[in-house]
């Protein structure tokens, strides 16, 4: 890594992911080439083993910046690590190409939600909360778009509740956009996030949003009783009174819906490399 660096003397080096940081900072130290590093996840939860998360509090503090994608992480980080010059940068959110496109009088309706199938994701609490409510709206389905581990377990789960018939998972889809097009609402039970994508594509694609309101992100991206629903953390029976909610409310989701996709204008493109830009050429300018 040194070697590329001092051979292509860059004006600045933009690192992404914890030890990929670590790893940009040690290679360049004792040199003027100034490294801006971003956290892509929420390092209060997103353990490190004892010896990246020692080298990681060592080298932090020679970045010229410590970019996180939420307000609250930059509390955090500032108050645990007051040396770290921390900025606050979100994901961009583009539009979509298929948005949602509602379709009247269809006989299905469907509760979308999408990640890779591993624990931390908690798509069980999903299920759970979905088959309590599953008997009192028998036209609706559950679509879980995401491929991993859990899926043989989320299966035996959906058939142990008797809602195996209800709950779809077509795998993962690198252009789910088609997929979302045919839905209705979308939940999310994230154990804890960065800057949850999958919520910022799903109301981009005109869907209201039932989520925990985990660490970090969904409050951040959700507006509450605006364009979703946030629910408090680890709380099934919260997050299936909001989905029941949505589900019962046909006037309630569209206006919901309508609102969802203003997300392509509050995380545009060109707000989010703006703020890049100025941190670029505050570095640059010696203004570290």
């Amino acid at each position: 890594m040194r070697s590329a660096f001092l051979e292509t003397q860059p004006h600045v080096v933009i690192s992404f992911i914890d030890t990929v940081n670590v790893g940009a900072l040690l290679s360049l130290l004792g040199d003027k080439i100034p490294v801006i590093v971003s956290e892509r996840t929420d390092p209060r939860h997103h353990q490190l083993n004892y010896r990246w998360r020692l080298l990681r509090t060592v080298s932090y503090p020679f970045a010229a910046r410590v970019v996180v994608q939420t307000d609250r992480v930059a509390a955090w980080a500032r108050r645990k690590w007051p040396r770290w010059k921390v900025e606050v940068v979100p994901n961009p959110v583009f539009e979509v190409a298929f948005q949602c496109r509602r379709e009247e009088g269809k006989s299905r309706m469907r509760i979308a939600s999408m990640g890779r199938l591993v624990p931390d994701k908690q798509f069980d609490h999903l299920v759970r909360a979905f088959a309590s409510i599953a008997d009192d709206f028998p036209a609706w389905d559950l679509l879980i778009i995401g491929d991993g581990v859990e899926r043989r377990n989320l299966a035996d789960l959906a058939k142990q509740l008797g809602v195996s018939d209800r709950v779809m998972m077509p795998g993962a889809d690198r252009a789910p956009g088609v997929l979302l097009a045919s839905c209705d609402v979308f939940a999310f039970a994230s154990r804890y996030e960065g800057f949850p994508n999958a919520i910022c594509e799903a109301m981009a694609s005109g869907l209201p949003v039932v989520s925990y309101d985990c660490p970090s992100g969904p409050r951040e991206i959700i507006r509450h009783d605006v364009d979703g629903l946030v629910v408090p953390p680890q709380d099934m029976k919260s997050l299936a009174m909001g989905l029941r909610r949505l589900m019962s409310d046909p006037a309630e989701r569209n206006r919901m819906s309508e609102r969802a996709k203003e997300i392509t204008r509050r995380f545009s493109s060109a707000a989010v490399f703006d703020r890049w830009d100025r941190i670029i050429k505050d570095v640059l300018s010696g203004q570290r």
